[in-house]
C-alpha cells in the first residue's frame, strides 16, 4: 500500500480517493546564506509548428526566512520558499525576494 510521510510524526496509510502530492525531496539542497531558495522565470511558447519560444529576461528569486534545518522537517519556513508560507514568519521582508 501507499504510505505518506508526516514529518516526525511517523507515516500514515493513504485513504482511497485521497488526494496527495508525492515527491523525492532533495537531501543536500543548494542553499543561499544557509537558507532554501527558488529561481522563477517565465517563457511564452508562441508556436508548437514551427517552435517559437519567447523567453523573458526577467526573474525572481525566494529565498526562505528560517536557515535551512534537514533534521526537523515540522518547521515550514525553512523548507518552503512560497510566500504564503514566508509571510508569516517574522523575519519575512524584501530580503526574501530578489528581482
Amino acid at each position: 500500500a501507499a504510505r505518506r510521510r508526516w514529518g516526525e510524526g511517523g507515516d500514515k496509510r493513504l485513504k482511497r480517493g485521497e488526494e496527495v502530492v508525492m515527491q523525492l525531496y532533495v537531501q543536500k539542497p543548494m542553499l543561499i546564506a544557509r537558507r532554501k531558495f527558488d529561481i522563477r522565470a517565465f517563457c511564452l511558447i508562441a508556436s508548437v509548428k514551427p517552435l517559437l519560444v519567447l523567453s523573458f529576461s526577467d526573474f525572481y528569486l525566494r529565498r526562505s526566512c528560517q536557515v535551512y534545518s534537514p533534521s526537523d522537517l515540522t518547521d515550514r519556513s525553512s523548507h518552503l520558499t512560497n510566500i504564503c508560507v514566508q509571510k508569516h514568519h517574522y523575519r519575512f521582508g524584501e530580503d526574501n525576494v530578489w528581482v
